[in-house]
């Protein structure tokens, strides 16, 4: 994602590495925690039982980066490339990596598209 707004010309206002990956442990492990209690409860899973920790992980990126003047382009972003890196990963894992590839390379498009665009204001 970093990479991405250094290609617009935007600055998305990080803290460094480390805490950075402090953060996204933290905010991992209760996603998976979230995750699992969802799916115990909820009966079939699916994207029923993503909403609710993917409300919490964004509850903890706002938290840790309130400081950074952060608007909801970056909430948007960070749940876009997660749902990503979860759907390619599924598809994956799931015996399907032509869907996988597909995903993965609309997704690549969508951030193509949005950067020119987002370079041209």
């Amino acid at each position: 994602m970093s990479v991405f707004y250094r290609l617009i010309d935007s600055d998305l206002g990080l803290h460094g590495w480390g805490k950075e990956a402090v953060i996204a442990v933290i905010a991992s492990l209760v996603q998976g925690a979230g995750l699992w209690v969802a799916a115990s409860i909820i009966p079939g899973g699916g994207f029923r039982s993503q909403i609710v920790p993917a409300i919490l992980v964004a509850i903890i990126y706002y938290a840790t980066h309130i400081e950074r003047d952060w608007d909801g382009y970056e909430m948007g972003g960070i749940l876009s490339f997660q749902m990503v890196i979860w759907a390619v990963g599924f598809f994956m894992l799931s015996g399907e990596p032509k869907i996988a590839a597909i995903v993965l390379g609309s997704f690549v498009g969508a951030l193509v598209i949005i950067g020119n665009s987002a370079k041209g204001l």
